[in-house]
């Protein structure tokens, strides 16, 4: 559905919205605010993906690009010079990129500057696990690339919870080229992870900053959002969001995300996200439009910023709250008025849910049904 905030976000805008998809169960390309439906090849496949972009540079010059997964994030910052030269592009150049998408150089920069993290032991081969010691269990294997890991294993993570399960897990990962990030759990629910969003524009200036928490997660504990709500900002959160991005000279949209941690009363940075998010019409919803305020940077010139936002809006991804309402409710300790209160709270936007435009919503109800089954 990140692609689909993205539509929304640029419908009422008189633009030319040309989806370019590459997955049957991709919805976004249902919508009647898109203009163009373009089949193109897989980003995973970085050359034909690029060739394809080349091959329609003529007819599309000068158009903005908006990835909204990590492998068109990828494809594109690699070969942004080339597509610079017929596009707009947003995302960060990859020796930028990469630091974000390689989680190890992620933890590695916040150790060095002191932004508060999870312990982390990177592990890329199997000799890695020979030097690891005093373990403390339950943990998780975090993959070092997310979207190729989760693609491959559709889990965000492998949580161990002894030694046999370590080297079970890690050799599944290892046959399946995956590199790994031995990592503590920081306790807690799911409420207590705090997210910044905003962009450094063009002219190097953070814009539009924008908070929220998450509420619940798909699955629980370890997931994406499926609810969540706008906060006030959080100094903590800003501060240590800027010491990242400023010492990785950063440029474009990021949404980070940290985890309070009971235990020391810190903020541990658990990632920073470089595309369009799945939670992209909260802020939208609020009053930041972030792919707008791309338009307008990379495209027409004019530097702008969104400064107030609504508070307490709620964002909810309706079908996959509803299946672990249904079948995973046992996993959280969330009482039954917290659960629904978000549907009746004044001031909501789902992710999938739009009444003008209905086609998107009634795909993802199909793919759903076919998922409950399963689940029952």
């Amino acid at each position: 559905m990140t692609g689909y905030a993205v539509i929304r976000a640029l419908a009422n805008k008189n633009l030319h919205i040309i989806a370019m998809s590459y997955e049957k169960r991709d919805v976004a390309q249902l919508s009647r605010y898109v203009s163009e439906v373009v089949q193109s090849p897989a980003p995973e496949d970085e050359k034909q993906f690029v060739d394809c972009l080349l091959q329609n540079a003529d007819r599309w010059a000068g158009a903005l690009l908006l990835e909204t997964g990590d492998s068109a994030a990828i494809a594109l910052s690699k070969n942004k010079e080339i597509l610079s030269k017929y596009y707009r592009i947003a995302t960060p150049d990859w020796d930028v990129l990469s630091i974000f998408i390689e989680k190890e150089k992620t933890y590695a920069l916040a150790k060095q500057y002191n932004v508060p993290h999870p312990k982390s032991i990177p592990l890329f081969q199997r000799e890695d696990l020979e030097g690891v010691s005093d373990v403390l269990y339950p943990c998780i294997l975090k993959p070092v690339r997310s979207f190729a890991f989760t693609s491959r294993f559709h889990v965000k993570n492998f949580e161990v919870n002894n030694d046999r399960e370590l080297h079970e897990k890690f050799k599944l990962c290892l046959d399946a080229g995956q590199s790994m990030i031995l990592q503590e759990i920081i306790p807690g629910p799911d409420d207590n992870l705090y997210k910044m969003q905003g962009y450094i524009n063009s002219q190097g200036t953070l814009v539009g900053r924008f908070f929220y928490r998450k509420l619940r997660q798909h699955p629980p504990q370890f997931g994406i959002a499926r609810v969540g709500i706008s906060t006030d900002r959080h100094p903590d959160v800003e501060r240590l969001t800027e010491e990242l991005l400023t010492r990785a000279n950063y440029r474009g949209y990021f949404s980070n995300e940290f985890k309070l941690d009971p235990r020391d009363g810190q903020l541990k940075l658990i990632e920073n996200n470089c595309r369009m998010p799945r939670s992209g019409m909260l802020a939208i919803a609020c009053g930041i439009n972030f792919p707008w305020l791309i338009y307008q940077d990379l495209v027409l010139n004019q530097q702008c910023d969104v400064t107030h936002y609504k508070i307490g809006t709620y964002w909810i991804d309706f079908w996959t709250d509803l299946y672990n309402s249904l079948f995973r409710r046992k996993q959280e300790e969330i009482r039954l008025r917290d659960y629904v209160g978000p549907y009746f709270a004044r001031n909501k936007v789902f992710s999938d849910l739009k009444f003008g435009d209905l086609k998107p919503f009634l795909g993802v109800a199909s793919q759903s049904v076919r998922i409950f089954g399963k689940g029952a």
